[in-house]
């Protein structure tokens, strides 16, 4: 578990590994960790490993949204000509 407090912006980063996630012990310092933060009034921001390849689904997600964006433009031309 690796934990980023960045206090200009009052967040808190908590970035877990797939061993951290299953790990009991990780698991019972995460609760105290929230509390004692928030009454901080700070955002926590948790990030999980996945188990997919993150270059593949990172290309699938910028192509998917170049193609989204494509269909808005080509729909704004269409109402811009009607």
């Amino acid at each position: 578990m690796e934990v980023n407090v960045n206090k200009n912006q009052k967040l808190v980063e908590v970035w877990l590994t797939n061993k951290d996630q299953s790990d009991t012990t990780v698991q019972c310092q995460l609760l105290p960790l929230f509390n004692k933060f928030k009454s901080l009034g700070y955002l926590i921001a948790v990030y999980q490993s996945g188990k997919e390849d993150l270059y593949r689904r990172t290309s699938d997600l910028l192509t998917y949204n170049r193609k989204r964006l494509a269909q808005l433009e080509v729909e704004h031309e269409k109402k811009l000509l009607n």
